[in-house]
């Protein structure tokens, strides 16, 4: 997380600094929609976008791992319970057998 950070700043900036030094004037079309103006702000929010879609996604992936986590560890202590009832059980019949065994003697 602490190298995240300042790796976002530098990109950041520099994709500021490249926005910027393309002034050059252009015309865009999609569909029914055209753009005509300087390449800068179309580089901006092409990286925006981009940006904000793999920030959605790796907080979706953070949450399935969290669920995953939450899942596994509950399953994890079910488990758990049952090897300690087992456990007890098997103690019970070694001491049945134990006190069977100094009955028939």
């Amino acid at each position: 997380m602490r190298t995240i950070i300042p790796l976002a700043f530098l990109f950041t900036f520099v994709a500021t600094v490249l926005a910027l030094q393309n002034t050059i004037p252009v015309t865009m079309r999609f569909m029914l929609w055209e753009y005509k103006g300087s390449i800068a702000p179309l580089i901006l929010v092409s990286i925006a976008v981009g940006s904000a879609l793999a920030f959605i996604l790796a907080v979706r992936y953070r949450w399935y791992l969290v669920y995953e986590v939450q899942r596994l560890s509950a399953a994890v202590e079910a488990r758990d319970a049952r090897i300690r009832i087992l456990n007890e059980q098997k103690s019970v019949q070694k001491f049945e057998r134990k006190s069977h065994l100094r009955k028939e003697k």
